[in-house]
């Protein structure tokens, strides 16, 4: 009996303070980087390079192809780029040139039965989102193919080829979808993976009626293919109004989750990256608030969204569409952004790579500045004080460019905005920095990085609040 009045008295304590599970939680799992002290037992590096080689690739999907040594961004409208470090990128197929991957500019007459289904109504003049896995000695590339822009009439299919870089042929069909968008998935945006114990997986889907996820035959004359008929499993239904798509679901071993990204928002104007996890690849997925994102109260962590750093004419805009790869233990997104001066986006769109760090939750918080070669490791105390530039970006998805703000922070753990203080900031192992702004805790990392708009090398921070704000700086 006293054993369940303690128990009772515990959950009363945290229901009161407003303790979520998810937070509960974290006190137990926020020492998951002992586990792995690679970190620990590096020192920040400083970027080696000063020049980003930005390439024009729509929905990149990022493949390493371990025979050539290069990585491959494949993307909408045929374009594939390449590069050996993820900075310097050479376009290997220009976007709208068909017979660059399947051959022939004739595509459709080799996706067949994909284009019997869809049509050409629309006017659609290439197929969406490719993502490309290599099973034993051949490459797979897993498309779309849609009936017409908003429309929910789609395939996903599979073609083949004995080159990363085609030409494919032999085409599979695994989803058909009707224009059902609130009974049924879109079947648009695949990505092909394989869980901790080998098992073969598609996570796919766009829009109102959410992600899905299928199991796909890992060996044998069926590799690559969906198991059983149907749609699969929901995983996400967008808790805004705007839709998502553009999943894609990796697993980090050092903090024993899966995570699931995906795009929230319209492409063109306000599209923004959310990410939730789980310790299953089939879910379910929480976001921060321990909310199941398959459920319209889950809404997951944003990622970043549309910004403007003080003083600059430029901003940037609808970050999404991402993929991740993982390099001697690092991991990086890469994404397509495009940019825009006053109120305005340019709709000319281009990949970006970033680092993307862990906190001590375990939750993915993006580096505010495109890859250079920097090492994630341990940074001094003294490193981090002084003045910032920093973005606390908002959780929902909006049109607007959020503007930045002048902050210190002082030796003395204090945070300083226009000579008030307004926090606090504590350093973690040399690795995660913890910051408190109005009353408002944000839990992240700090790495260094060349910022372009300074044009120097200096500490950023990345980091994500308990209602999964990001937050964002450069030291001035």
């Amino acid at each position: 009996m006293k054993r369940l009045i303690n128990s009772l008295i515990a959950i009363l304590v945290c229901f009161f303070m407003q303790i979520t599970f998810a937070s509960c939680l974290s006190v137990w799992d926020n020492m998951w980087y002992k586990k792995n002290d690679s970190f620990l037992n590096t020192d920040s590096t400083m970027p080696s390079q000063k020049i980003v080689s930005y390439t024009r690739v729509h929905d990149p999907s990022v493949f390493y192809d371990e025979e050539s040594g290069f990585y491959y961004a494949f993307g909408t409208h045929f374009a594939v780029s390449r590069s050996t470090d993820l900075i310097s990128w050479e376009i290997v197929n220009k976007e709208g040139n068909p017979e660059g991957i399947f051959g022939t500019k004739n595509w459709r007459t080799v996706l067949n039965k994909s284009s019997d289904y869809v049509g050409d109504y629309g006017g659609i003049k290439s197929t969406w989102a490719p993502d490309v896995i290599k099973f034993g000695n051949r490459y797979y590339m897993y498309y779309a193919l849609t009936a017409e822009f908003g429309k929910g009439k789609s395939v996903i299919g599979r073609v083949s080829s004995d080159a990363v870089t085609g030409p494919y042929s032999n085409e599979e069909v695994l989803v058909y979808s009707n224009d059902n968008w609130w009974h049924e998935p879109n079947a648009i945006d695949p990505q092909i993976f394989f869980d901790k114990k080998g098992k073969l997986w598609m996570v796919y889907g766009s829009y109102f009626s959410g992600i899905y996820i299928k199991e796909l035959h890992r060996t044998g004359s069926k590799v690559g293919l969906a198991k059983t008929e149907g749609f699969g499993k929901l995983l996400w239904r967008d808790g805004y109004s705007s839709g998502v798509e553009g999943p894609y679901i990796f697993y980090n071993a050092e903090t024993e989750y899966y995570y699931l990204m995906v795009s929230e928002g319209n492409l063109a104007s306000n599209y923004n990256m959310r990410v939730a996890r789980s310790k299953n690849p089939d879910g379910p997925y929480y976001d921060i608030n321990n909310e199941d994102v398959a459920t319209p109260r889950g809404k997951g962590n944003k990622i970043a969204g549309n910004y403007r750093y003080e003083g600059q004419l430029i901003g940037y805009a609808a970050l999404g569409h991402n993929s991740v790869t993982k390099i001697n233990g690092s991991y990086y997104v890469i994404y397509h952004r495009r940019s825009g001066i006053g109120t305005k986006i340019n709709q000319n769109y281009y990949a970006c790579v970033n680092t993307l760090l862990f906190n001590e939750d375990a939750w993915p918080v993006m580096a505010p500045n495109n890859y250079l070669g920097e090492v994630f490791g341990r940074v001094n105390e003294s490193d981090i004080v002084g003045e910032y530039d920093l973005i606390i970006h908002t959780e929902q998805t909006i049109d607007d460019y959020v503007e930045s703000d002048r902050y210190c922070l002082n030796a003395n753990y204090t945070i300083v905005k226009n000579g008030i203080k307004v926090g606090s900031w504590e350093l973690k192992e040399g690795l995660y920095l913890n910051i408190v702004i109005d009353d408002l805790e944000y839990k992240g990392c700090i790495i260094a990085q060349y910022v372009d708009y300074l044009k120097k090398n200096t500490y950023s921070i990345t980091a994500t609040s308990f209602q999964g704000r990001p937050l964002w700086a450069n030291k001035l």
